[in-house]
């Protein structure tokens, strides 16, 4: 399951798949992110900053809480290039340290 999250947020990078929706509230707290494949991406930004994704809901309903998450690794340590989170998560990428 690692390899195709991974490969999804690489579509999401490159273009390939995008976000639906645009969310407003992007400051502190959970952000959904729908993917035009039927997925949902819940990433937890913290004071405008990426910090890591908490939770992906598949097309099928499936849900992939954040301790299944950590124990990917590709997951864990994926963190968009600067470019992508402001051009595409729509988030700061100022003193983005990861």
């Amino acid at each position: 399951m690692q390899d195709i999250i991974y490969e999804v947020l690489s579509q999401i990078e490159n273009g390939s798949l995008y976000f639906l929706n645009v969310p407003k509230n992007r400051y502190s707290g959970n952000v959904d992110y729908y993917v035009n494949n039927g997925w949902k991406i819940t990433v937890f930004i913290d004071f405008g900053k990426w910090d890591y994704i908490d939770k992906i809901v598949l097309e099928d309903g499936t849900s992939i809480d954040f301790e299944s998450l950590e124990e990917m690794p590709k997951i864990t340590n994926y963190y968009p290039s600067n470019k992508v989170l402001e051009s595409v998560y729509k988030v700061s990428s100022e003193n983005f340290n990861k």
